[in-house]
């Protein structure tokens, strides 16, 4: 069982842009669970992840200063 529960917005200033986090809520075949306690699981899974963001890796140039990956 398989259902989408959020897409958040999220800035990633070393990107340059606005990407997309989708969340999604995902319970084994073998795992029978009553519908109220899959669609509590699915409200929890609404809340905005706190993880960390992704970010390009800044590298090293020749004059010793950091630069963004493009």
């Amino acid at each position: 069982r398989f259902e989408f529960s959020a897409i958040h917005n999220i800035d990633v200033p070393s990107y340059g842009e606005q990407l997309q986090r989708v969340q999604a809520l995902s319970i084994p075949n073998q795992l029978h669970l009553h519908y109220w306690t899959f669609d509590y699981l699915l409200e929890r899974a609404k809340t905005k992840n706190r993880a960390s963001l992704p970010s390009l890796p800044r590298i090293k140039t020749s004059e010793n200063n950091t630069e963004q990956v493009q």
